[in-house]
């Protein structure tokens, strides 16, 4: 099961209309898959750690949706702690 609805990532991204539904649809998929991956989880669903970072997961993915980028490409250091909090290591689940 997704860790965001559709509706959510469209908020998160400011998208009105269903104009863009299915590339949303597509990146709220890609945003739990990575997520879930992240953390070594399949449980996490109801973990807001979780939940933010695929809400920041999906922004990221629309924000940077065209093929090339005029700036300097940085890492999410928001989104690895929250990657880190919500992680699975070895069997210690916070």
């Amino acid at each position: 099961m997704p860790l965001i609805t559709l509706e959510e990532a469209k908020q998160q991204c400011r998208v009105d209309g269903d104009h863009e539904d299915a590339l949303m649809q597509t990146m709220v998929t890609a945003a739990t898959a990575y997520v879930t991956q992240a953390c070594n989880r399949t449980d996490l669903e109801g973990n807001a750690m979780a939940k933010s970072a695929a809400l920041l997961v999906v922004a990221d993915l629309y924000a940077n949706r065209e093929a090339q980028n005029d700036g300097p490409l940085s890492q999410n250091r928001t989104l690895d702690t929250l990657i880190n909090m919500a992680r699975d290591y070895k069997g210690y689940v916070q």
